[in-house]
């Protein structure tokens, strides 16, 4: 993109074409960091670089059971970009805890993630169709899921260099609504 150039100046930019873009009429933005984007068109998952134009296809991870949390990040430690996928590995989601897989892009490969052989949580908005996606802060990727052994709706962190999952309790006047597929999170 020439920068000095009038934005009405067809010389300006350069249209970026992608086949994965075609075969599907919708994608699903799971995250961007450092310039890559990650997105799922339906089928696969991809990593996306708009200024390059580079693009790989992430292979399938080995568990695909009901996709409940997601998350993508550039991992500066390993000098790596990762992806997580939070899953259920039954058919309900409500009361099956949530396994943990990672997607290495150095190492091109998934891997279960060990941090404790009981997670009580599961999404918080059971949507089978949409995973959330976590953002990432200190170090750690955040979602809302809810417990179910406790019964409330808690931010769980997933600290990639500990490899443990921390709980954050939410204030007491916060108040989740889930419709139309926008999340709306207040506290009164």
């Amino acid at each position: 993109m020439d920068v000095d150039a009038s934005l009405h100046d067809v010389s300006a930019y350069s249209s970026l074409t992608f086949e994965c873009f075609r075969s599907q009429r919708c994608f699903e933005v799971r995250g961007c960091f450092r310039g890559f984007l990650c997105f799922y068109n339906g089928t696969y998952i991809y990593l996306l670089n708009p200024s390059t134009g580079l693009i790989k296809q992430i292979p399938d991870s080995p568990i695909i059971l009901n996709e409940l949390l997601s998350g993508f990040v550039y991992y500066q430690p390993t000098d790596d970009y990762l992806i997580v996928s939070g899953f259920s590995e039954y058919d309900t989601p409500v009361t099956s805890p949530i396994k943990l897989m990672i997607f290495s892009l150095r190492a091109d490969k998934w891997k279960p993630i060990e941090v404790a052989s009981h997670l009580p949580y599961r999404e918080t908005s059971v949507s089978e169709f949409t995973p959330k996606c976590g953002l990432f802060l200190n170090g750690s990727i955040h979602w809302m899921v809810h417990n179910y052994e406790t019964s409330k709706n808690v931010i769980i962190a997933f600290d990639l260099k500990e490899i443990t999952i921390s709980e954050i309790a939410l204030p007491y006047d916060f108040i989740f609504s889930y419709s139309n597929n926008y999340s709306i999170y207040y506290v009164l």
